[in-house]
């Protein structure tokens, strides 16, 4: 009726066209369809703000889920995998699959975060063994700073660790940096330093003549580190995990790019 009467056509013409006998009625219909037609409107504008809205949401949520994807060289930690825990704590990533409904995608993000567990313990092992490595050859122990006796620092595989990541990037590790000085200890006692690239590494008993073979047996430590089964899984899982990283991230970046979150719609999507 409301279409009729927007193309020209007249009360007499609408009246015959349905069969209503009184104008009053005709015009109390086109009214109301009027009045429902201006609520279906608002209805759609509502509809179209939540909707642009949600995809705003959603796509926020893919830039954070690519943003947390990422591989330090030697940063043996679980700051990588909090991240993305945290990216997957969002209401919406649960069903972020409805709106990617990509099966190669989840597979290599399930893949690059079991790899990358593993990697962080083989990385715990490592520093673990350094420490290990340290006590035996250079015959000393890991003691707190509070200790007036011979001791490994805190600090022992720091140096070590930084040409482990340069190791692991694809670099070559430049030589330690030794050098010693005297310290004195909170008991009067006069010990030497052994610092290697600005770290202290060991404290020891003032003795000259032993400061080269410790300077020799740091530089072993390392040596066995690299030439080790532990070094070797940790290169393979690393140029595994850049590879995935690289793979994972190209396909957000495409997904972000040609907007297919937009094709595909999801359970929490406006209605």
């Amino acid at each position: 009726m409301l279409w009729l009467h927007r193309d020209g056509a007249t009360y007499a013409k609408i009246m015959e066209s349905f069969g209503i006998w009184d104008q009053r009625t005709v015009k109390r219909h086109l009214e109301l369809a009027e009045e429902e037609e201006r609520t279906e409107r608002v209805r759609e504008r509502r509809l179209e703000d939540a909707t642009a809205e949600h995809m705003a949401e959603i796509r926020e949520l893919i830039i954070k889920w690519k943003d947390s994807i990422k591989l330090d060289a030697f940063k043996i930690g679980q700051d990588t995998l909090t991240n993305c825990r945290n990216v997957e704590k969002d209401p919406f990533f649960k069903y972020l699959g409805e709106h990617l409904p990509f099966k190669s995608l989840w597979a290599d993000y399930e893949a690059w975060k079991e790899k990358h567990a593993q990697y962080i313990d083989l990385g715990e092992k490592l520093l673990e063994d350094l420490v290990k490595e340290g006590e035996t050859k250079l015959e000393l122990r890991v003691r707190g700073c509070a200790y007036p006796g011979s001791r490994l620092t805190p600090e022992f595989e720091k140096p070590m660790v930084k040409r482990l990541g340069l190791t692991l990037a694809g670099e070559k590790p430049g030589t330690f940096h030794f050098s010693w000085q005297e310290a004195i200890t909170q008991i009067g006692r006069v010990v030497a330093v052994l610092c290697v690239d600005g770290e202290n590494v060991i404290v020891v008993k003032t003795n000259e003549d032993k400061q080269k073979e410790y300077e020799k047996r740091y530089q072993e430590v390392f040596d066995d580190c690299m030439q080790g089964d532990t070094m070797g899984h940790m290169k393979k899982l690393f140029n595994d995990l850049c590879t995935l990283k690289d793979k994972i991230q190209r396909h957000l970046e495409e997904i972000l790019v040609r907007r297919d979150y937009i094709r595909y719609s999801g359970k929490l999507c406006p209605k």
